[in-house]
């Protein structure tokens, strides 16, 4: 008797959004010092705005219902640059150097409101398109 082999096509159907799909939640890594760059990278300029800015941006424009921005103990200069953004939690690593990016994302998930679906990123990656997530 022999074992069905498992298909290694691929499917090229693409996933669409539905009114009844959940929505996702997002959690933005900002923590880090940017010690070679001269300031946070969060507030570093993405075109006419900053690096947190971009990422919001489109995280909202790929439907998320909740975005958790991490910073560190010195966030609070970037923290003014987003904090008339409604869609957005604050959430702080205190340590990020001695514990690095895996507490940040802890971090974050523990300041959302959700269990579904989550996205997260450094917010030093450059910024995609919102189509490009929903991808």
């Amino acid at each position: 008797m022999s074992t069905p082999k498992p298909s290694t096509e691929l499917s090229t159907e693409r996933l669409e959004k539905s009114d009844n799909q959940p929505s996702f939640a997002a959690v933005i890594l900002a923590a880090g010092r940017g010690r070679r760059m001269g300031r946070n990278k969060a507030s570093l300029p993405w075109g006419r705005q900053s690096l947190l800015g971009a990422w919001i941006d489109r995280f909202i424009g790929a439907g998320a219902s909740q975005i958790a921005a991490v910073l560190g103990p010195d966030g609070a200069a970037v923290r003014t640059l987003c904090e008339d953004r409604d869609e957005l939690v604050w959430a702080c690593n205190s340590d990020p150097d001695g514990s690095g990016p895996r507490e940040s994302l802890l971090c974050g998930i523990a300041a959302l409101s959700t269990s579904g679906p989550l996205w997260f990123v450094p917010v030093d990656v450059p910024v995609v398109q919102a189509q490009t997530l929903n991808e």
